[in-house]
């Protein structure tokens, strides 16, 4: 896993369940900061919604596993949490303050946006192909050289055909007598 999705998920997981439990744990501060709230119990629900994101996000971080689900629940989250944001401030339903969360989860969004992007591979300049080897291995023909130079022994059937005799393969006799050489008791020029 890069570095840089584990910093991430450590950062949103550490935010979302510090802003999470801070209702569950602390009412009246929460209210003091963010604003009077007339459904407590929805304060409450959010708070431990919010929290088990940030968990699975962290847990995610912890194993060094953040997989594209994981990927997409906090930038997911981190969306809808921004955009509710600024749509009930412009509604006037809660509190200016909830402006900078929303700039905060806007930023994990982007953040989440470019971390997710392939890497750009790096320019290398074209390399020349590797040179083919012209050398044949005896007993083989320059027919039976693979694309790389390699030489392989042709089949059998193959092997007849490119024979420069048509005689039966008992009575075939080398065209020179380096053709014979190394093949054992073969009569063939090929």
């Amino acid at each position: 896993m890069r570095g840089a999705l584990f910093w991430l998920a450590t950062v949103q997981s550490a935010y979302f369940v510090l802003t999470g439990v801070w209702p569950l744990v602390h009412m009246r501060s929460f209210l003091a900061v963010t604003g009077p709230k007339h459904d407590l119990w929805l304060v409450k629900t959010v708070g431990v919604l919010v929290t088990v994101v940030g968990l699975a996000i962290g847990m995610a971080a912890y194993r060094r596993n953040v997989s594209p689900e994981i990927m997409l629940l906090a930038a997911g989250s981190a969306a809808a949490l921004g955009v509710a944001d600024v749509v009930y401030v412009l509604r006037r339903v809660i509190s200016k303050i909830y402006l900078l969360d929303a700039v905060a989860e806007m930023i994990l969004v982007v953040a989440w946006l470019l971390s997710s992007r392939p890497p750009v591979p790096r320019w290398e300049p074209e390399r020349p192909p590797a040179p083919i080897s012209k050398a044949v291995a005896p007993g083989a023909t320059a027919a039976a050289a693979g694309p790389r130079g390699t030489v392989e022994w042709a089949p059998r059937a193959r092997r007849d055909r490119l024979c420069r005799s048509s005689a039966p393969r008992s009575k075939r006799v080398p065209s020179t007598p380096a053709d014979s050489i190394g093949r054992g008791d073969r009569s063939c020029c090929c």
